[in-house]
């Protein structure tokens, strides 16, 4: 099986990885097409979503990522995170 990420992310990677791609898409003075990208992309979200969902059991044995794992550790993350 294929592992992707053993533990999640700290907030200051997290923070540290987005501030370094925000910086380079300004830099590369990118910021109105990446706004705009975004903004034509909220749409779809649902349906990506969804469609995710629906054929996730199509995608699983040519990816071998195992769903039932993935989502009970995220599940458990968040269980420990609120509470």
């Amino acid at each position: 099986m294929i592992r992707l990420w053993d533990e999640p992310l700290s907030e200051e990677d997290k923070e540290r990885i987005a501030d370094l791609l925000a910086s380079k898409i300004e830099r590369w003075g990118l910021s109105v097409p990446a706004i705009l990208w975004l903004e034509m992309h909220k749409p779809l979200a649902r349906f990506a979503a969804n469609s995710a969902i629906v054929f996730s059991p199509f995608v699983v044995p040519f990816t071998g990522i195992n769903p039932s794992t993935t989502t009970r550790s995220s599940s458990k993350t968040a269980r420990t995170s609120s509470g």
